[in-house]
């Protein structure tokens, strides 16, 4: 990081090469977040998948698919934990099942598909 010129070094990446208009892009929002002059410096890594990756000394920003998707991955994960509710029980509450003890769409005599551990 350059203070003393109120410049800073980004290091920006992305998935693929990206053309002189959308760097020019990127460069004006981290110099509007940051207030400081910034030289790019890019670098390509696919494995990110899409987006920018961009770090101004100490700060990262990550906008990119990898992070977005491990983000909502990880969310999936907390909300099925934390779920008290469990859609493939078979069993039920009696609003579940008919007068005469059927479950709601089945004929009676039928056999139901049964759920395999």
């Amino acid at each position: 990081m350059l203070n003393y010129k109120n410049q800073a070094v980004a290091e920006v990446t992305t998935a693929t090469k990206i053309g002189d208009a959308q760097m020019a892009l990127i460069k004006q929002a981290l110099e509007h977040r940051t207030g400081k002059t910034i030289l790019v410096e890019s670098k390509v890594q696919p494995e990110i998948l899409g987006g920018v990756i961009a770090r101004v000394g100490d700060q990262v920003i990550d906008s990119s698919v990898r992070h977005r998707l491990n983000a909502l991955r990880q969310q999936l994960l907390t909300s099925a934990a934390t779920s008290s509710i469990d859609f493939l029980s078979e069993t039920g509450s009696a609003a579940a099942t008919g007068s005469d003890g059927s479950k709601p769409g089945t004929q009676q005599g039928t056999v139901e598909p049964t759920r395999i551990p």
